[in-house]
């Protein structure tokens, strides 16, 4: 998860996440650490960061904002609940 650590939405959105999911789950990169993003997700050298969060699999898939949070609903056994709601009709157009 690469997100924009200056962001309080994003640390209250993410921390949620994590206490809901289970704290070692997922791992969160501050996207302001620019010389670490290139070096470890060459793919987001340039990617718009402030705007959305990205999630990055272990095969190098990379989802962006809306997509990024439903994605990593599969990750959890403890979040599969909530993928009802991301996958409902119109989920993406909101989200």
């Amino acid at each position: 998860m690469i997100y924009d650590g200056q962001c309080r939405f994003c640390q209250r959105s993410l921390d949620l996440l994590r206490h809901l999911a289970g704290r070692h789950v997922f791992r969160l990169h501050d996207a302001n650490d620019r010389p670490m993003i290139r070096a470890s997700f060459p793919m987001l050298a340039d990617a718009d960061a402030e705007d959305a969060m990205f999630v990055v699999t272990p095969r190098r898939e990379v989802f962006r904002g809306f997509f990024a949070f439903r994605r990593m609903m599969w990750e959890s056994p403890r979040l599969f609940p909530l993928l009802l709601l991301f996958y409902a009709p119109g989920a993406a157009l909101i989200g």
